[in-house]
């Protein structure tokens, strides 16, 4: 790989972001739109592709985590069921009495001293707790993608939602064909004409 790859790879394990880790890298880019269709042409190379793996491998040996790990955590909160957050009274449960499962869709606790009275007649009359739970609709949307039940679109405009500049099109259009086209989509002669049949040759 060319130091500029070497430089991609790293940065768009940052944060996944290709646009941004192709422009981070150096490259020079005229608008988002191309480091969008640079950056992914950069993730289809075969070099950089089996870089990014091996690098994603070391670092969940290193820190311990696995794709399992991972999975298991997010269906912890996704399939979360608040019912098991209360007692058979209808009052919270303490959260040291949590099942794992129940305990790890807990993104925290707070716990309120509530008191009456004042000056030397203040006193301590209890706690209140509230729980923060977890975005349920949102683990569950990261495990769909995860098993390809949401396929994602990839919808590109030009600037302000306006169509895309012709120049971007075109060279969109000449990464997902080898052959050279024009706008139009006839090819590129390189500001030749084409030729036709000699003069007098198939004439009747």
């Amino acid at each position: 790989m060319t130091p500029k790859q070497e430089r991609f790879v790293e940065e768009y394990l940052v944060d996944l972001n290709a646009a941004a880790a192709y422009k981070r890298a150096g490259y020079c880019s005229r608008s988002d739109v191309v480091a969008r269709v640079e950056g992914h042409r950069l993730l289809a190379n075969p070099n950089v592709a089996a870089a990014i793996q091996e690098r994603k491998r070391v670092r969940s040996v290193a820190t311990g985590i696995t794709a399992e790990q991972v999975l298991r955590e997010l269906a912890r909160v996704a399939f979360s069921d608040p019912r098991k957050l209360y007692r058979e009274g209808g009052d919270l449960a303490p959260v040291k009495d949590l099942d794992d499962d129940t305990a790890a869709s807990l993104a925290g606790v707070e716990v309120f001293e509530e008191f009456e009275g004042r000056g030397d007649q203040r006193r301590l009359i209890g706690h209140t707790r509230k729980l923060k739970r977890w975005d349920k609709v949102a683990a569950l949307n990261l495990l769909g993608k995860h098993l390809g039940l949401f396929p994602e679109r990839h919808e590109h405009s030009g600037p302000d939602g306006g169509e895309i500049p012709l120049v971007l099109r075109i060279l969109a259009q000449d990464h997902a064909h080898p052959e050279p086209f024009d706008g139009a989509g006839a090819p590129r002669t390189n500001g030749a004409l084409p030729r036709g049949p000699a003069a007098g040759v198939g004439e009747p």
